[in-house]
């Protein structure tokens, strides 16, 4: 499975495409060996697309466990610095979706823009991020990234993103985290990791010493010309991360 859920959404778009909705269900019956997999692809509904779409790939990748190439977990707040990001606002969106992408090494979300029609989407890059850490707090595990170059959003800009989940999703997180940033946990003072000493906010932190790189802006509205050349932060379809026809044959 591809490591990257962008393009696993690029590749689901072009077989929903390319064969006529009457020709899935036996397609689907070439393509997948799970029957739960061929059901849950013969769901997908052109006109719900992003909304099915989402369903199916999660299904997909949860269904591949430990092997999964992109973890998919809730999250329950995310900010930038102190600015809070909020999900787009989509009725159709049940929940605040963050992909752990590990082909790509990167961990992407998309977010609400205010002052545009478009969706906004946030990518952090292994090789952009100086250190992260994953704490226990206030019953809540807080994912916090710093890269070496800021993000840009509104009027915020800041080296630092804090993504907060359900402590139910600790494993899953450590592990997504691990991998994606090529970095997993390990004793005090070993591979660059440290555990914090107990406390009531357990902690660990994982650091990367490198050379900074430059970071990456993508835009498709044209006010990301004004940007800070160092910003990072790309824009998209108001429904749909890519381009998607509502007209079928």
């Amino acid at each position: 499975m591809v490591g990257d859920y962008e393009f696993q959404v690029s590749l689901l778009e072009a077989l929903c495409r390319l064969t006529p909705r009457r020709e899935r269900e036996q397609r689907a019956n070439q393509w997948f060996d799970s029957s739960d997999i061929r059901s849950t692809f013969c769901d997908i509904r052109d006109a719900d697309f992003e909304v099915d779409c989402r369903r199916f790939l999660n299904f997909v990748n949860r269904y591949h466990g430990d092997q999964r190439r992109v973890y998919t977990l809730p999250c329950l707040k995310a900010f930038l610095s102190s600015t809070q990001l909020f999900r787009p606002k989509d009725e159709k969106l049940d929940k605040f979706w963050i992909d752990f992408n590990v082909g790509s090494g990167c961990v992407s979300f998309f977010i609400d823009d205010p002052q545009s029609f478009l969706w906004g989407s946030i990518h952090l890059q292994m090789e952009d991020v100086d250190y992260y850490s994953l704490k226990f707090k206030q019953n809540e595990m807080v994912l916090c990234v710093r890269l070496t170059n800021p993000i840009m959003h509104l009027n915020t800009r800041s080296h630092v993103v804090e993504l907060t989940f359900d402590p139910e999703h600790q494993q899953e997180l450590e592990e997504a985290a691990g991998r994606v940033f090529n970095k997993q946990a390990s004793p005090s003072g070993a591979g660059g990791a440290v555990r914090t000493s107990p406390s009531s906010d357990m902690a660990r932190s994982y650091t990367r010493k490198k050379p900074p790189s430059k970071s990456q802006l993508k835009s498709e509205s044209s006010s990301a010309q004004n940007l800070h050349p160092d910003d990072r932060l790309t824009t998209r379809h108001p429904q749909h991360h890519h381009v998607y026809c509502r007209s079928w044959t």
